[in-house]
Order: structure tokens, then C-alpha cells, then sequence
């Protein structure tokens, strides 16, 4: 990242985003961090690894509004990261690091979880209307009924949320939580749930549309129980008054796309 130091001092002061375009399959410290020495008035959108969020520079990103980190291997003082940019509109996690690959007690795994809800229920970002979470590829990890509320917490300080994507799977004891949340989100336009660890069938579909706000138009829905029953969905799909554009995601194959 020490290109970006090379460039004019103009074109930098110009600069509206900066992001890496390519990923290795983890990120270690070769992996450099970028930390300007100068300020970056115009700068918008950040989309880079972070290890953790006291190493952000936020000093020198001043109007920052779009957040995207990947690789975070520690969440300590993320509530004060997200309070620390006034004007923030968009925030994602991605690739989270959420245990060492090679151990698969998920008990460790649990730990790096706990920090990351803990942070959250104690964060506040009034502006936000897209909020995105995506952890690594191990599903085995749900999400319980106490870390499901506190990410509760977060969204309804969220009043102007727009877009959601949470790719953690919840138990099935923590849905009912969490589509009283979705019902209070009343902006909220478009939606990703993974439901990798429940059936997708009439009765919960029927809990999830009761849940929804009525301006929302899009929504994909990723489980690992193939169904090849349409009816679920044909009751979703029926009963939306607005246009509503819903993905049906088996696993990593996207098997439907239905239009009402």
C-alpha cells in the first residue's frame, strides 16, 4: 500500500475511495496495512484489512462514510471505532477471523464471537443504512439466543437502515428475536438471512413474512436442507403487496430467483 505514499500529493488530496482489489486466502502481517501520513479530506469509501480497529487511522480519513474491513482478528473497541466516524452510512466486516483454521474446537471460536456482539450492543451509528457481517466458511458456529439480542441492540439504534446481511446462522430459538427486530426496521429495503441450520417450511416462511417490512424488495435466503418443494416460497411470494425479488440459495448454488 506504500504506492499510495508515491502518488502527488495532489491526486491523493483528490482521492474519494480506496480499497484492495485482490485477497489472499488469509491475511497475516506481510500483509501490510495502509497508514497515510497525511490527511485525505475527500476520501469516502475505505475497503482494506484491518486487524483490529485501534489500528484504523481515522485521522486521516475525516469524511469517511463507507467502511469495508476484512481479516479483523480482534473487535475490541469497535463500538468506539463506529461512534469515531460522525458520518458513516455504510459499515461491513468481511472475512472475518473468527478462531486460528486448523482448530476446530468451537469453543475458541465462540470467544472471538462474544467480543464481536458485545462490541456491537455497545456501538452506535445513527447514520448507517447498509450493515453487512460475513465470517469465515465454518457454519458449524450459530449464532445463540443472547448474542442474537445483542445484535438486536445495534440494529434498532439503526433507524435508517436500508440494507442487511448477516451470514451467521442463527438457532432456531433465536429467530423469533430476531424477525421482531427485522419488524422494526421499517426503512429496511433490502435483506440477506442464513438459515443453514433449519428447514426452510410454510410455518417459519409464515413467521418471517409477517415480519418484513413493507417496503422491502429484495431478500435471499441461504439454507443447506434441499427442499425441492416450492410451496414456502410460493406463499412468500403471493402474499407480498410490493414487488419483491427473493434468491433461494442452496448452499453456494443459487437454485431460484423468483419475481412477484
Amino acid at each position: 500500500m506504500d504506492v499510495i505514499e508515491r502518488l502527488p500529493p495532489e491526486f491523493i488530496n483528490r482521492a474519494t475511495g480506496i480499497a484492495r482489489t485482490a485477497w489472499p486466502d488469509h491475511a497475516g502481517p506481510e500483509h501490510a496495512l495502509y497508514m497515510p501520513t497525511v490527511t485525505m479530506m475527500d476520501l469516502r469509501t475505505v475497503r482494506l484489512p484491518y486487524h483490529s480497529p485501534a489500528v484504523i487511522p481515522l485521522a486521516s480519513f475525516p469524511r469517511l462514510q463507507h467502511l469495508e474491513i476484512s481479516f479483523m482478528q480482534s473487535f475490541s473497541d469497535l463500538d468506539k471505532l463506529l461512534e469515531g466516524i460522525p458520518e458513516l452510512k455504510s459499515f461491513s466486516l468481511v472475512r472475518m477471523v473468527t478462531g486460528p483454521r486448523e482448530l476446530p474446537d468451537l469453543t475458541l471460536k465462540s470467544t472471538f464471537v462474544d467480543a464481536l456482539f458485545s462490541a456491537l450492543s455497545r456501538a452506535r451509528a445513527p447514520l448507517l443504512t447498509t450493515f453487512a457481517l460475513q465470517h469465515s466458511t465454518d457454519y458449524r458456529y450459530t449464532l445463540s439466543s443472547a448474542q442474537c439480542a445483542q445484535l438486536s441492540i445495534f440494529l434498532r439504534r439503526c433507524t435508517r437502515l436500508r440494507r442487511l446481511f448477516c451470514d451467521f446462522p442463527m438457532k432456531p430459538k433465536a429467530l423469533p428475536q430476531y424477525f421482531a427486530t427485522l419488524a422494526e426496521l421499517k426503512a429496511l429495503e433490502v435483506l440477506g438471512l442464513n438459515m443453514r441450520v433449519r428447514r426452510i417450511d410454510i410455518e417459519l416462511i409464515k413467521s418471517l413474512q409477517n415480519s418484513l417490512p413493507l417496503g422491502m424488495y429484495a431478500l435471499s435466503l441461504s439454507t443447506s436442507a434441499r427442499d425441492d418443494q416450492p410451496s414456502p416460497f410460493s406463499y412468500l411470494v403471493s402474499t407480498r403487496s410490493s414487488p419483491t425479488c427473493i434468491l433461494l440459495n442452496y448452499s453456494v448454488f443459487l437454485t431460484a430467483c423468483l419475481f412477484s
